[in-house]
């Protein structure tokens, strides 16, 4: 298994690609940020990192993983 680095800025409502890169800062593929819905990111920007929904993809952009957060009370 190899692992992969980011920044944070995945975490500071931006929904723009973020490079996930190896040891030897080659990039490796991408992380986003993503809102289901208006609502959600309304109440993101209110409250900051209230959601956490992210895609991660290879580095060709192709989707490999979409993880929504569990939004239970």
């Amino acid at each position: 298994m190899e692992f992969g680095y980011f920044k944070k800025p995945v975490i500071k409502k931006t929904t723009k690609c973020i490079p996930i890169s190896n040891k030897e800062e080659i990039t490796i593929g991408f992380i986003k940020r993503f809102y289901t819905n208006k609502v959600e990111k309304l109440i993101d920007h209110i409250f900051d990192e209230f959601y956490v929904n992210v895609e991660v993809m290879d580095s060709n952009f192709n989707m490999i993983v979409k993880a929504t957060e569990n939004k239970s009370l």
